[in-house]
């Protein structure tokens, strides 16, 4: 099977699982959101809702582009995000030192942020086994981290949830894509 063929049938699986995942998310939601009860609940539950199955929406196609992405080239793609999110957490890292945040956020911020490029740049160019095998580690490990502070995230930026929810998926995404790409490693030092 050509590489092209695993593609298309990985975009067709993707498509049918947005498709299936968003209308399950349209139904669910409509009963979530349609427990309010006072009049002026009521408006403000049917702007959350709407505003909820856009950013479902965004989200899933977003995180759907990105491995269908990935299906067709992991080991860039794989890098590529991680040393994007490399630079981000640089930026971010900057942005926790001048609001005056505890000294952790910071710092382990600006540690991911030098890691995840370095080791992007020895997994990839010397195809070091132990750089790929700790880039790896490290997006999985940050990508959960973001998961769970995805509420946390949402309230300080003032964004929706599922907005919050893109960095953690982009960083499974870059897992998955850097896990797929194993074989160039395997007689790697």
């Amino acid at each position: 099977m050509t590489r092209a063929t695993q593609v298309k049938q990985a975009a067709i699986i993707v498509v049918v699982a947005l498709v299936l995942l968003n209308v399950a998310f349209f139904v669910l939601s409509a009963t979530y959101f349609g427990g309010k009860r006072e009049p002026g609940e009521q408006m403000r539950a049917a702007v959350a809702l709407s505003s909820a199955r856009i950013w479902f929406a965004i989200f899933t196609t977003f995180i759907g582009g990105a491995s269908i992405v990935a299906a067709s080239a992991p080991r860039l793609v794989g890098h590529a995000i991680a040393a994007i999110m490399g630079v981000l957490s640089i930026i971010a890292s900057l942005f926790a030192f001048g609001r005056g945040m505890t000294p952790v956020l910071p710092f382990t911020l600006l540690l991911l942020g030098l890691l995840l490029p370095l080791l992007t740049y020895f997994s990839i160019t010397t195809t070091s086994r132990s750089a790929w095998a700790f880039l790896v580690s490290m997006c999985a490990v940050f990508g959960t981290v973001m998961l769970f502070g995805a509420p946390k995230l949402r309230y300080v930026l003032d964004i929706g949830l599922w907005s919050a929810m893109i960095i953690p998926g982009v960083l499974y995404v870059a897992t998955v894509s850097l896990v797929m790409s194993k074989s160039a490693y395997r007689d790697a030092v």
